[in-house]
């Protein structure tokens, strides 16, 4: 199932830093409280950074209307202490996730 991701990325002393979006494929559509896993990426050669526990919970599901787009899932927030562990965690996303990561 194709499912569509949306969460923020804030620093604990700065605010907010950027936005994470994209598509997952996932075997089924997690509920509301359901937590999904970052912890393994598709390229095994791309390391987690320690920052990054790996893990989200689904905080709210969106469906479409009209019934043209998956399902949304709405994950809870990363929050990072420094805007260099917020960086760290930029290609491993993108890489090994296929997300799209949009700093402010």
């Amino acid at each position: 199932m194709i499912v569509s991701i949306d969460f923020s990325i804030f620093i604990r002393s700065g605010g907010s830093f950027g936005h994470v979006a994209g598509r997952l494929e996932l075997d089924a559509a997690p509920s509301v409280g359901d937590t999904v896993s970052f912890t393994t990426p598709r390229d095994a050669a791309i390391a987690k950074p320690h920052a990054f526990v790996g893990l989200l919970t689904v905080e709210e599901r969106v469906f479409d209307a009209a019934n043209r787009a998956p399902l949304a899932l709405m994950l809870e927030d990363l929050y990072f202490d420094s805007e260099e562990a917020a960086r760290e965690v930029i290609p491993y996303l993108e890489g090994g996730f296929g997300l799209a990561v949009q700093v402010h």
